[in-house]
């Protein structure tokens, strides 16, 4: 029941943009204490709901920058391609400002 419980939340976290701060360290190959320190001095948003620690996604892309994001699996091809386009109208439209 436990297990499930857990599964129910983790998938709940994913739909709200965060995934674990266990998977980030795994897939980063960093300690899980890097990773916590990020977001206690606020390089990346995190959260804790019960004993488990979630790490908001576009906040580890912002600070590991979207190539690295996409090459360690953190976000995919399509994500990276999405954000790159977004960031690039965005530039587009604050030089038109200007």
């Amino acid at each position: 029941m436990a297990s499930s419980k857990k599964t129910n939340q983790v998938a709940l976290m994913r739909t709200k943009g965060f995934m674990p701060a266990t998977e980030v360290s795994t897939k980063l190959g960093n300690d899980i204490a890097t990773i916590y320190r990020w977001a206690d001095s606020g390089k990346v948003v995190g959260m804790q709901v019960g004993r488990a620690r979630y790490v908001e996604v576009i906040s580890l892309v912002n600070h590991l920058g979207v190539d690295v994001a996409r090459i360690f699996g953190i976000i995919t091809e399509d994500q990276a391609r999405a954000i790159t386009r977004a960031k690039a109208k965005s530039a587009t439209g604050k030089a038109a400002e200007r």
